[in-house]
């Protein structure tokens, strides 16, 4: 009797490269704080046409929902792979009202992803006054930054503000 096949969670060599391309076509796109009265979905809209003229393979249509608690949970954006799929993408926009709320439904939603999808990328639309989760995560913060890197190594999670 032979060994069961156990499908991979991990990218191989040309899953690797639509991975980095959609992670650096994200860092590139940028927001303007005159748009910042604009709800979520209208972000995500401009951040889907963003990606959609890099080379990687976005969809946004027929996503996979993940079940959880009898509810459905579904990203904005999703990358096509063989028994799971490459990424997907997931947005909130924070503003100073709801920054604690946010950053732990965007957590806990990527990390429920993090199961049917071998990368996950989370992506914070920052309107705070100040910058706050853009500041968290610049290099100088030693505590968020590790802990960011530390959820991408355990979780395949990246924190994109």
């Amino acid at each position: 009797m032979g060994r069961k096949s156990i499908p991979q969670k991990r990218l191989g060599k040309l899953e690797q490269k639509q991975y980095n391309n959609a992670l650096a076509k994200i860092r590139s796109f940028q927001l303007f704080w005159r748009y910042k009265n604009k709800n979520e979905t209208w972000h995500n809209n401009l951040l889907i046409n963003h990606l959609l003229q890099s080379k990687a393979n976005i969809k946004h249509s027929k996503i996979p929902t993940a079940s959880f608690l009898g509810e459905k949970f579904r990203c904005e954006a999703f990358i096509e792979g063989g028994t799971f799929s490459i990424l997907a993408i997931e947005c909130k926009k924070v503003i100073d009202a709801n920054v604690k709320a946010v950053w732990k439904e965007g957590l806990s939603q990527a990390l429920l992803y993090s199961q049917k999808y071998k990368q996950v990328i989370l992506v914070f639309y920052d309107f705070t006054t100040h910058g706050a989760l853009k500041r968290a995560f610049s290099p100088g913060n030693k505590a968020e930054t590790s802990f960011a890197k530390r959820i991408h190594e355990k979780f395949k999670i990246k924190i994109v503000v």
